[in-house]
């Protein structure tokens, strides 16, 4: 071995690895400019933020929000719809909703409203019941579109923990916590390139999906265009941008690759 080797090496007769020398000064502070990368830990410090945020989206009911307006009866009814839940409010008093509260799931919440309806159709016609029984499946078909990005967001969500993984252990590497081979780290990565571009055309596909598939105001039976305000919720947008900041230092290495 030269006097100047530093690092860990394969024998030639037993293949097996060991140290050889000792870091100079210089060395460590080379290695240390070469090994650690601002951009590694601002990358793993929005990837943690990402998946906090997919986690905080499975449960948030700020995906879509309706207000609905009658202005005849005095009555405002604010939906705030979620991927497999949905919060109402009632402001006002009429036949045909359901009282105030919060509903464990869409479903429940139509059969709350079907059951509140029942005395509407007794006293209306056959058409008034057609049109409740259409808005209930209008609310019924946001099932749909919440499952739908569910289940995007739980396949991002495995793959945001596997890239925090990457990353993570390419951090503690730079810091000298731990030891990985330099054929470990050439394998991580592309992986690591691999996963951020997974987890977030996951993302945006999956939002842009819901967006597509929620059920269009224009086919609400009920409501008059005049008399409703809608638009996708808090929780839609954060997921969308944060998602597309994702992409940035990716893209930026794949150009520097090219």
């Amino acid at each position: 071995m030269d006097d100047d080797s530093f690092g860990i090496f394969e024998c030639p007769h037993c293949e097996m690895e060991y140290e050889w020398g000792e870091e100079s000064d210089d060395t460590m502070d080379g290695n240390y400019s070469h090994s650690f990368n601002v951009e590694d830990i601002v990358a793993a410090a929005y990837s943690l933020l990402l998946l906090i945020i997919i986690i905080v989206g499975l449960g948030s009911t700020s995906w879509y929000s309706i207000t609905e307006t009658y202005s005849e009866f005095d009555l405002e009814v604010d939906s705030r719809f979620g991927l497999s839940e949905v919060e109402t409010t009632v402001e006002g008093n009429a036949i045909g909703y359901a009282e105030d509260g919060d509903y464990e799931s869409l479903e429940e919440m139509n059969n709350k409203n079907a059951d509140s309806g029942k005395e509407m159709c007794e006293m209306a016609d056959s058409d008034q019941c057609d049109l409740m029984k259409e808005k209930a499946d209008w609310y019924g078909s946001w099932d749909s579109s919440g499952f739908t990005m569910k289940i995007f967001l739980i396949l991002a969500l495995l793959s945001s923990i596997a890239l925090l993984c990457i990353k993570g252990a390419v951090i503690l590497e730079a810091f000298e916590k731990v030891y990985l081979s330099e054929e470990l780290l050439r394998r991580l990565s592309p992986l690591d390139l691999v996963c951020s571009i997974a987890t977030a055309v996951m993302l945006v596909l999956g939002c842009l999906i819901f967006a597509i598939i929620c059920p269009g105001l224009t086919d609400n039976p009920m409501i008059p265009s005049s008399e409703i305000s809608s638009g996708l919720g808090s929780m839609w947008w954060t997921m969308f941008v944060f998602t597309l900041g994702s992409l940035v230092i990716p893209i930026k290495k794949i150009t520097s690759m090219y």
